[in-house]
């Protein structure tokens, strides 16, 4: 409910606490994590508490077949707020977000 409240400093205190882990896993009845609920909010304050916490959830589909990722990208908003909050997710996922350090014209 932290999450979906866009709590920041709520959320920040939970990850505190012993036993959050579990909490971290939860998936509502629509296969909704926690990294899926925050994109309806883009806060990137939210993705910098919660990405490093749940690596694994990144990778998880709702009963859309949707990553949290995809839903930030599909999100209506245009703000910058969207786009940190993707490169949050793709930095603390393994991607490279220096595309002149993957392409290069030959």
């Amino acid at each position: 409910e932290a999450v979906l409240g866009n709590h920041v400093d709520v959320v920040e205190y939970l990850l505190r606490q012993q036993g959050i882990e579990a909490h971290l896993q939860h998936r509502n009845f629509r296969g909704e994590n926690v990294l899926h609920l925050a994109a309806r909010f883009c806060n990137p304050a939210m993705f910098r508490l919660l990405a490093p916490r749940f690596k694994e959830g990144m990778q998880q589909t709702d009963d859309q077949n949707e990553t949290a990722l995809v839903r930030i990208i599909q999100h209506s908003s245009v703000s910058l707020d969207r786009y940190e909050s993707a490169r949050i997710l793709l930095v603390e996922g393994g991607a490279s977000v220096f595309p002149e350090l993957v392409y290069r014209r030959v």
